[in-house]
Order: structure tokens, then sequence, then C-alpha cells
């Protein structure tokens, strides 16, 4: 199981994005979507269709800012599934916003379960969610030796980092 934390989210496309990348490293994730898009006649079938040929990902219609979105997160990592979700929530305006509330305890819960945690940021060592151009992408920041190429690679850094006493970002 792992809870893979994507930041900044300030475009409609991060999700899409990351879960191309996410199907290139052999990670299948259930991914928690504003309800109001998860929801929609249109945007749902749309956010499906794309989930499936990306890597068979699925979406959640979830609200991370209620305590109930959050136990269901927590309920799908015991499951073993891979979650991932933008803990600064909607309001795409400023990159720089706070998570949400009840973050931190998710990866706090997700750490005490033995879990793993993945943070695909601006500025991390292997790997970087740029806005810099017309589109947003995930971009190798790092050489490409140190980046994790499959799934099975992400979680054994992982294990390895954790022994260490070091968390791993994705």
């Amino acid at each position: 199981m792992a809870l893979i934390l994507v930041r900044p989210h300030t475009s409609l496309l991060d999700g899409p994005v990351v879960a191309l990348h996410l199907r290139k490293v052999g990670i299948q994730a259930v991914f928690a979507v504003d309800p109001d898009y998860a929801r929609h006649p249109v945007w749902s079938r749309l956010l499906n269709a794309y989930g499936l040929a990306a890597g068979g990902h699925t979406m959640l219609p979830l609200d991370t800012s209620r305590p109930y979105a959050l136990r269901t997160i927590d309920r799908l990592l015991d499951q073993g599934r891979d979650v991932v979700i933008f803990p600064q929530g909607t309001g795409l305006g400023d990159p720089d916003r706070p998570d949400a509330k009840g973050v931190d305890w998710l990866v706090e819960r997700t750490f005490k379960q033995d879990g793993k945690v993945y943070r695909v940021e601006r500025l991390t060592r292997q790997l970087t969610l740029s806005h810099a151009g017309v589109l947003p992408c995930v971009m190798e920041s790092a050489p490409s030796w140190w980046l994790f190429k499959s799934a099975a690679r992400l979680r054994m850094e992982d294990h390895f980092l954790r022994q260490s006493g070091q968390h791993a970002h994705v």
C-alpha cells in the first residue's frame, strides 16, 4: 500500500499527467477526485475512460476536506491499494496553499500501519510536478539511474529508506 501525495495542484490536468506517469512505473492506483468532477455526467465518463487507458486507475469521488473521506482513503490503504491524493484540495489558484485538514493524520496513520508515503512535488530529488509549460508534466530531476523504473523497485527503495530512518519521495 502506498499513499501518493501530489503538490502543487494548480491544473485540472495534474491528475491525468500523474496517472500516465504511474503507468510508466507500474503502479495502478485509486485517485481521490473532487465529487463535482467525479459525478459530472460528462467529466466522470472521460476521467474513468482515461484512468482505464492510462494504466487501469480508478476514480473515487471524495471531498478530502471531510473526515469521512480520509477514513475511506485509510480503508483503501488497509486493503493494500495505492491511493493518489492532492492534499491541497481544490482551489487551483494558489500553488503555495497549505494542505487540507486531516492530511497529516492520514500520512501519520499510513506510516504507523507500515505503509508507504510518496511525494510528487516541486523540487524533489526524483520527480517534479512542473507547471512551467502549457501543459503540466512529471519531470525527472535527477539522473535516470536514480529514478524508480517499476513499482517493485519503488517499494524496495522505500523499504531501505525506512530502515535507515529516511522517507521516500516519488
